[in-house]
């Protein structure tokens, strides 16, 4: 706005209309012209910026949804990673827990592929006792042959011939023993996982027996001593 016609202003305005001359009259309406434009200005800017405002206080909202929606994934991926953490802590010990049974299992199946071995040489043992026992049986003297009839036989008492049952009844105990031994064997390994000597059926009974025999031994010995020492006695 030109400074002149700001200067004259206040004198114009103090003046009545009727005793303005043209050149305040003039004056005036162009001051009036120029602060009407400013006005007009002003309202335009104001137009404008109420439109700016609008279209900043959607971005600003677009922006805090943005925002709100930033926080909860942030939310959801610390929570997602507390999971992970933990999983990977469950899956660690798992993971231990699993080698361990692994390393027990191949333990396990070392000591069971041994005790299997061993009831197979105690099996092909047993088999090739008892195929000895057989060439025995086949070694059983064979029946006498019966004498050649005279012209006039006479009448004789039947030859009775015995066949000898005593091989036959060790064969048939050393069979009953092998199957004993083989199946108890058999039994405590693949059942109880024994190894070794534990795997023989009724183990402590067959530790106990050499003492056992021995126990009867004695005691037959001292019954002996002491009836024999008491039938003297009697004879004195």
């Amino acid at each position: 706005m030109d400074d002149s016609l700001l200067s004259v202003l206040p004198a114009v305005v103090r003046k009545p209309k009727e005793a303005r001359s043209e050149f305040e009259q003039a004056s005036f309406q162009n001051v009036v012209t120029m602060f009407g434009k400013e006005v007009e200005k002003l309202a335009a800017e104001i137009a404008e910026g109420q439109a700016g405002k609008a279209a900043r206080a959607e971005a600003a909202a677009s922006a805090q949804a943005v925002l709100d929606e930033a926080g909860q994934k942030k939310i959801a991926a610390e929570t997602a990673l507390e999971e992970a953490k933990t999983a990977e802590k469950v899956g660690a010990v798992a993971l231990r827990n699993a080698e361990k049974n692994v390393a027990s299992w191949l333990g396990d199946s070392k000591r069971t592929l041994d005790s299997y071995d061993e009831a197979e040489a105690a099996k092909a043992d047993f088999a090739s006792v008892l195929a000895t026992f057989e060439k025995l049986k086949e070694l059983e003297p064979p029946p006498p042959e019966p004498e050649a009839a005279a012209e006039e036989p006479v009448a004789e008492p039947p030859i009775i011939v015995h066949t000898p049952y005593g091989w036959r009844f060790i064969f048939f105990v050393f069979f009953v023993f092998g199957t004993y031994l083989t199946l108890g064997i058999a039994y405590n390994v693949k059942r109880n996982g024994a190894t070794g000597m534990d795997a023989m059926p009724h183990i402590e009974m067959w530790k106990d027996l050499p003492f056992l025999v021995r126990d009867g031994i004695f005691f037959s010995i001292d019954t002996i001593k002491s009836k024999g020492k008491a039938q003297y006695q009697s004879y004195l």
